[in-house]
């Protein structure tokens, strides 16, 4: 699926810097964020009715500029 982060002005100190789109169907929300080792990335959460569980990724800077690497976890379900 194809995404794209459109900025948002923030409400509050916990709202997202980011609404993540695909086509005019809202499918998350990001926000900037910063590591323990004071590096810069973006933090994912993808929702949608089709998945099973929310999704929690991570988008980090390339060398490439505007470019990301994308890490992303799921939670365990209980079987």
């Amino acid at each position: 699926m194809k995404v794209r982060l459109n900025p948002i002005e923030r409400s509050s100190r916990d709202a997202p810097d980011f609404r993540i789109m695909s086509g005019m169907a809202e499918v998350g929300a990001a926000w900037n964020a910063t590591s323990g080792d004071e590096e810069p990335y973006i933090s994912v959460k993808l929702d949608d009715p089709s998945f099973n569980a929310p999704i929690n990724a991570a988008l980090w800077p390339t060398a490439v500029e505007g470019d990301y690497d994308l890490v992303w976890s799921r939670p365990k379900r209980d079987a």
